[in-house]
């Protein structure tokens, strides 16, 4: 599986006025928590440094790194959507934008 692995769907990040970032999968969320995160501590965010690591070795851990990353993403009040109609938050993108957030 490796660093090519992908989620099903991105998950979004709000990191200041750059406007949403998607998250692809476990190598980039795994980078992200290393050297972006603004808070390296935390139950959610231990967790997901776990699971995307096992994720990029073994197929199997692939959703639950999503589902941590979540977690760590809300955990640090980073969390902007994730769903078909995530793609609404991206800068350019027509729709309600993000102050109408997607279901989860």
């Amino acid at each position: 599986m490796g660093h090519f692995a992908r989620w099903v769907a991105p998950v979004y990040l709000g990191f200041g006025e750059d406007g949403p970032l998607a998250v692809k999968g476990p190598s980039q969320a795994r980078n992200l928590l290393a050297e972006n995160w603004p808070h390296r501590r935390g139950r959610h965010y231990h967790a997901a440094v776990s699971c995307c690591d096992r994720a990029v070795a073994r197929p199997g851990w692939l959703e639950m790194s999503r589902e941590a990353f979540i977690a760590a993403a809300l955990e640090a009040g980073l969390f902007s959507g994730h769903s078909g109609r995530a793609r609404n938050l991206v800068p350019g993108a027509t729709g309600p934008g993000p102050h109408h957030p997607p279901m989860l």
